[in-house]
């Protein structure tokens, strides 16, 4: 796939500075490809399957066992991310934490904690983690508004309705566009 002539290589990254007064501590923060190598280790746990009285069998998602699986999973999805996102990071061991070995992940946060990092160093790396791996909305919002900034034209002078009027004067659809009658049948609003 190519974009704008060019072939669309790797993903996100950032560089998140942890400065310290005898050596800056750097974290390179790199966008997941493929979960796969996750799921492959910790699959999505199935909540336990329950029948109904007249044979129907259906998932008992509110039993406790699952839901403290379901709890373990997130927990250990949260941390693969992390430490799969900050796995170039120069120079960067983890003492408590074997990639091979996932009950160890979660001791991600805890170990930086101990090694002296901030809440607000440790919030800056997660951050960039989240950013590289997905879209904040300020970032979402940013990219709509450049996008539709090349979308829009002068309105045409054959057109004099106000921006957005889908009606003419008489009610019809102006333009061969919908009416407003019908754009609010198409979304489920009723006009009255």
């Amino acid at each position: 796939m190519k974009f704008k002539g060019k072939n669309i290589e790797g993903g996100n990254e950032k560089i998140v500075p942890i400065l310290r007064t005898d050596e800056n501590i750097i974290f390179v923060v790199k966008s997941i490809r493929s979960y796969a190598s996750f799921e492959a280790l910790c699959p999505r746990p199935e909540p336990p399957k329950v029948t109904l009285p007249g044979g129907r069998i259906r998932s008992n998602v509110e039993d406790k066992n699952y839901s403290k699986a379901l709890d373990l999973y997130a927990s250990m999805r949260t941390a693969w991310i992390f430490l799969e996102s900050t796995k170039e990071s120069p120079n960067i061991e983890w003492e408590s934490v074997n990639k091979e070995v996932p009950e160890t992940w979660v001791n991600w946060q805890t170990e930086l904690t101990t090694s002296g990092f901030t809440e607000d160093e440790i919030g800056r790396i997660l951050t960039a983690v989240l950013e590289v791996n997905g879209l904040s909305e300020s970032m979402v919002e940013a990219a709509r508004q450049s996008f539709l900034a090349t979308r829009a034209a002068p309105q045409s002078k054959s057109d004099s309705r106000p921006e957005g009027q889908t009606n003419s004067e008489s009610g019809e659809p102006a333009n061969g566009q919908a009416s407003d009658s019908q754009i609010l049948a198409m979304s489920g609003t009723s006009t009255i």
